[in-house]
């Protein structure tokens, strides 16, 4: 786009693959001090308590997507520190507010089970607060694996609000072919059809989403930032759009959504970023990038 500072940009890529809720001036400013104490010789990284390793590396990879960005920060006074917050914070918002917007449009085209119709009917002419619970597929999607949605009691206490379910247990939608196996709970994780086609749809392009291609990161905005793999944060973001568009909340920007759609990301990258399941972390991230 011509006329915009790379750091906008790089604040589009920085939230679908890095993180998409973090607080970037918080980043920038913590981040800058820590990394010149450490290179200097004054803070060893290895002494960082798990929160501050966790912040550290969410700014390690923003310099490594801006490799200019700790130049222009040591180069200027204090304010401009605010200045690259906002620019890269501006791409960030755009860029969700983007993805929202798109996916909210295109992902009841593909929760159709094998592309048969549905009763009642869904699609962009079906408002958006009668999808989520209140509708017998996306809620199905939407309710905790394991859950007997075919338990009309429970359905009933799902779409009431009687029983509420927080951001940190995983729909059944991110399983592939929407199985849960509750003796092997890696069974199809991160692996559905939707998920894959909301991948596509964000850094691919909307025309590559029908393509048989797992991943088509040659083009557009993958392209565009050099993205050559699959991440972890990657799959959490799409899977975090996927959640949003199908449920009956009419905007992102609600203050309790965006709180209950950060902390479903957070217990996504919990998984994803915990030690003990590396293996299966390999595995999954094999899948997507094969």
């Amino acid at each position: 786009r011509a006329g915009t500072d790379p750091l906008t940009l790089r604040g589009r890529h920085f939230m679908r693959t890095v993180h998409p809720f973090c607080n970037i001036r918080n980043v920038i400013q913590d981040g800058l001090a820590r990394s010149m104490l450490i290179q200097t010789g004054q803070l060893l990284e290895s002494s960082l308590n798990p929160k501050e390793k966790s912040e550290h590396e969410i700014y390690k990879a923003m310099v490594k997507l801006m490799p200019d960005l700790e130049e222009r920060l040591l180069s200027q006074s204090q304010e401009h520190e605010s200045f690259c917050a906002d620019l890269i914070a501006k791409g960030a918002s755009n860029a969700r507010a983007d993805d929202t917007k798109t996916i909210k449009s295109n992902v009841m085209d593909w929760v159709t089970p094998n592309g048969e119709p549905l009763s009642p009917p869904l699609g962009n002419n079906v408002p958006k607060n009668l999808h989520g619970y209140l509708h017998h597929w996306t809620g199905k999607l939407l309710a905790p694996a394991g859950f007997d949605w075919d338990n009309a009691a429970q359905q009933e206490a799902l779409r009431s609000g009687a029983c509420i379910i927080e951001g940190n247990y995983w729909p059944l939608f991110v399983y592939e072919d929407y199985k849960y196996n509750a003796d092997k709970p890696w069974k199809g994780l991160f692996r559905s059809r939707i998920l894959v086609k909301g991948f596509k749809h964000i850094f691919t392009s909307p025309t590559s989403v029908e393509k048989s291609a797992r991943t088509a990161t040659r083009s557009s905005n993958a392209e565009n930032h050099q993205m050559t793999e699959v991440t972890k944060s990657s799959v959490a973001y799409v899977a975090t759009q996927i959640r949003f568009g199908i449920s009956s909340h009419p905007t992102f920007s609600q203050r309790e959504v965006l709180f209950d759609s950060e902390t479903f990301y957070e217990s996504v990258m919990e998984i994803l970023n915990r030690p003990s399941e590396h293996w299966e972390v390999a595995r999954l991230l094999k899948w997507w990038n094969r």
